[in-house]
Protein backbone atom coordinates (compact mmCIF):
# COMPACT_ATOMS: atom_id res chain seq x y z
CA UNK A 1 0.00 0.00 0.00
CA UNK A 2 1.20 3.48 -0.77
CA UNK A 3 2.13 5.80 2.04
CA UNK A 4 1.41 9.51 2.26
CA UNK A 5 4.08 11.64 3.91
CA UNK A 6 4.22 15.40 3.97
CA UNK A 7 7.07 17.50 5.38
CA UNK A 8 4.66 19.63 7.44
CA UNK A 9 0.94 20.37 7.28
CA UNK A 10 -1.05 23.27 8.70
CA UNK A 11 -3.69 22.16 11.20
CA UNK A 12 -7.25 23.37 10.67
CA UNK A 13 -9.24 23.99 13.83
CA UNK A 14 -12.65 22.37 14.16
CA UNK A 15 -15.33 22.63 16.81
CA UNK A 16 -14.74 19.06 17.93
CA UNK A 17 -11.94 17.56 20.02
CA UNK A 18 -12.56 14.28 18.21
CA UNK A 19 -11.86 15.63 14.72
CA UNK A 20 -8.38 16.40 13.44
CA UNK A 21 -8.08 18.20 10.09
CA UNK A 22 -5.13 19.42 8.02
CA UNK A 23 -4.82 21.60 4.96
CA UNK A 24 -3.24 19.51 2.19
CA UNK A 25 -1.19 21.50 -0.37
CA UNK A 26 -2.50 21.24 -3.91
CA UNK A 27 0.73 19.57 -5.04
CA UNK A 28 0.07 16.63 -2.65
CA UNK A 29 -3.69 16.23 -3.05
CA UNK A 30 -3.59 13.73 -5.93
CA UNK A 31 -1.10 11.52 -4.10
CA UNK A 32 -3.15 11.60 -0.89
CA UNK A 33 -6.27 10.83 -2.94
CA UNK A 34 -4.58 7.71 -4.35
CA UNK A 35 -3.69 6.52 -0.84
CA UNK A 36 -7.20 7.20 0.45
CA UNK A 37 -8.70 5.30 -2.50
CA UNK A 38 -6.48 2.28 -1.76
CA UNK A 39 -7.34 2.46 1.94
CA UNK A 40 -11.04 2.51 1.21
CA UNK A 41 -10.84 -0.41 -1.25
CA UNK A 42 -8.50 -2.60 0.82
CA UNK A 43 -9.12 -1.64 4.45
CA UNK A 44 -12.68 -0.39 4.71
CA UNK A 45 -11.51 3.23 5.07
CA UNK A 46 -9.20 2.60 8.05
CA UNK A 47 -5.80 4.31 8.15
CA UNK A 48 -2.73 4.35 10.35
CA UNK A 49 -1.80 7.96 11.18
CA UNK A 50 1.31 9.33 12.87
CA UNK A 51 1.40 12.96 13.96
CA UNK A 52 4.62 14.60 15.14
CA UNK A 53 5.89 18.14 15.53
CA UNK A 54 8.36 19.02 12.76
CA UNK A 55 11.90 19.66 13.98
CA UNK A 56 14.39 22.26 12.88
CA UNK A 57 16.40 20.93 9.91
CA UNK A 58 20.07 20.23 10.53
CA UNK A 59 22.42 23.04 9.64
CA UNK A 60 24.25 23.05 6.31
CA UNK A 61 27.13 25.04 4.86
CA UNK A 62 30.51 25.90 6.30
CA UNK A 63 30.89 25.20 10.06
CA UNK A 64 27.54 23.36 10.06
CA UNK A 65 26.43 20.03 11.47
CA UNK A 66 26.29 18.62 7.94
CA UNK A 67 29.85 19.78 7.24
CA UNK A 68 31.05 18.33 10.53
CA UNK A 69 29.38 14.94 9.96
CA UNK A 70 30.77 14.53 6.47
CA UNK A 71 34.21 15.91 7.39
CA UNK A 72 34.54 13.54 10.33
CA UNK A 73 33.41 10.54 8.27
CA UNK A 74 35.91 11.48 5.53
CA UNK A 75 38.75 11.67 8.08
CA UNK A 76 37.81 8.26 9.50
CA UNK A 77 37.58 6.82 5.97
CA UNK A 78 41.08 8.04 5.18
CA UNK A 79 42.48 6.79 8.50
CA UNK A 80 40.87 3.34 8.28
CA UNK A 81 40.85 2.81 4.52
CA UNK A 82 37.11 2.18 4.58
CA UNK A 83 34.60 3.48 2.05
CA UNK A 84 32.91 6.79 3.00
CA UNK A 85 29.37 5.63 2.08
CA UNK A 86 29.74 2.39 4.03
CA UNK A 87 31.04 4.23 7.09
CA UNK A 88 28.19 6.73 6.86
CA UNK A 89 25.64 3.90 6.81
CA UNK A 90 27.44 2.16 9.70
CA UNK A 91 27.33 5.29 11.86
CA UNK A 92 23.64 5.86 11.11
CA UNK A 93 22.90 2.22 12.04
CA UNK A 94 24.78 2.69 15.30
CA UNK A 95 22.90 5.94 15.96
CA UNK A 96 19.45 4.32 15.66
CA UNK A 97 19.63 3.08 19.25
CA UNK A 98 20.32 6.66 20.35
CA UNK A 99 17.46 8.26 18.42
CA UNK A 100 18.49 8.49 14.76
CA UNK A 101 15.29 8.21 12.67
CA UNK A 102 14.67 5.03 10.70
CA UNK A 103 12.11 3.16 8.62
CA UNK A 104 11.15 -0.42 9.35
CA UNK A 105 11.37 -2.72 6.34
CA UNK A 106 8.83 -5.52 5.79
CA UNK A 107 11.46 -7.94 7.12
CA UNK A 108 11.54 -5.99 10.39
CA UNK A 109 15.00 -4.58 9.68
CA UNK A 110 15.59 -0.96 10.64
CA UNK A 111 16.87 1.21 7.78
CA UNK A 112 18.38 4.57 8.81
CA UNK A 113 16.80 7.61 7.21
CA UNK A 114 18.72 10.04 5.03
CA UNK A 115 20.58 12.99 6.53
CA UNK A 116 18.49 15.20 4.25
CA UNK A 117 15.54 14.64 6.61
CA UNK A 118 17.54 15.04 9.82
CA UNK A 119 16.74 17.60 12.48
CA UNK A 120 19.27 19.52 14.55
CA UNK A 121 18.76 16.98 17.34
CA UNK A 122 19.19 14.00 14.98
CA UNK A 123 22.44 15.45 13.64
CA UNK A 124 23.73 15.94 17.18
CA UNK A 125 23.12 12.24 17.88
CA UNK A 126 25.02 11.20 14.75
CA UNK A 127 27.93 13.53 15.55
CA UNK A 128 28.18 12.06 19.06
CA UNK A 129 28.28 8.50 17.65
CA UNK A 130 31.00 9.44 15.16
CA UNK A 131 33.09 11.26 17.78
CA UNK A 132 32.78 8.33 20.20
CA UNK A 133 33.92 5.88 17.51
CA UNK A 134 36.93 8.07 16.68
CA UNK A 135 37.86 8.37 20.37
CA UNK A 136 37.58 4.60 20.89
CA UNK A 137 39.79 3.92 17.89
CA UNK A 138 42.29 6.69 18.64
CA UNK A 139 41.47 8.66 15.50
CA UNK A 140 42.02 12.39 16.00
CA UNK A 141 39.33 14.51 14.31
CA UNK A 142 39.95 18.01 12.99
CA UNK A 143 37.10 20.53 12.82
Amino acid sequence: MKEFRAPALKRLFTNSDGVLAFSIPLSLQKYLGDVLKQGKEKNGDWYKVTVTVPGRPRSTGEKSQNHRINGFIQQIAIETGNNFDQLEMYFKQEAISEGWPYDTLPSGAMMPKSEADATVEDAAVLIAVIERFAAEWGIPLQE
